[in-house]
């Protein structure tokens, strides 16, 4: 069963952020002010900014409640259709697609996730997005689709651990302990210092064959 840590998927991204953020906003408003001028720009991102915030604060709310109200989803729509280009609605969309795979609807959890991949404003995102696609397809029981989505997908820096240690979870799912421990020893590897590494400690060592000294080298 696919299981969402959302705290460390969301430490990821803001260490991507943190990393490519500046430089990426530095890029666009420099393109954007060759291509449409100062005034416009600045015009068309508080205009688009404040709507999308005020359509994704409805749906914040409801999911809050831990419900989805039908003044939620038509929000969600409308952010989907009209400001796909703001992170709003990617968000609302991820935000959607989880609601969706918690209450066993993995069809249309997927759907949300894939939308959530094409439209993504940044590589963190959609890295994000593509991993939660991959869980929701794991969950409807199509294992070997999840781990072609994730084996040929390039990850942003910074993902790499997480979609190795999906891979993990998913061959353990299909009882591949020898293959799930490298994908848990290949994740462990490059996980940060700052990032929690007891979890993945403890999966490695979990998936470990007798003799395997390489659970008590990687942890240390």
């Amino acid at each position: 069963m696919a299981e969402f840590d959302e705290e460390d998927e969301l430490t990821k991204l803001k260490q991507w952020w943190a990393n490519n953020g500046r430089g990426l906003m530095i890029g666009v408003t420099l393109g954007l002010l060759v291509v449409a001028g100062w005034y416009a720009w600045h015009w068309y991102q508080n205009r688009q900014a404040k709507q999308a915030a005020q359509l994704y604060s409805q749906v914040s709310q409801a999911f809050g409640q831990k419900k989805l109200s039908a003044g939620a989803e038509e929000a969600i729509k409308s952010l989907k259709n009209d400001y796909t280009s703001t992170p709003y609605a990617t968000s609302a969309a991820l935000a959607l697609g989880r609601y969706r795979l918690k209450h066993g609807d993995n069809d249309k959890a997927i759907t949300q996730f894939a939308w959530a991949v094409k439209h993504a404003p940044n590589a963190g995102i959609r890295a994000l997005a593509r991993a939660r696609q991959a869980r929701a397809i794991w969950n409807s029981g199509h294992a070997d689709k999840a781990l072609a989505l994730l084996r040929n997908a390039q990850p942003a820096p910074g993902f790499t651990s997480l979609y190795d240690e999906i891979e993990g979870d998913i061959l353990v799912s299909e009882h591949k302990r020898s293959d799930a421990h490298a994908a848990y020893k290949k994740a462990l590897a490059t996980r940060t210092r700052y990032e929690r590494k007891h979890r993945l400690q403890a999966k490695l060592k979990s998936t470990a064959t007798s003799g395997d000294n390489s659970t008590s080298a990687s942890s240390s």
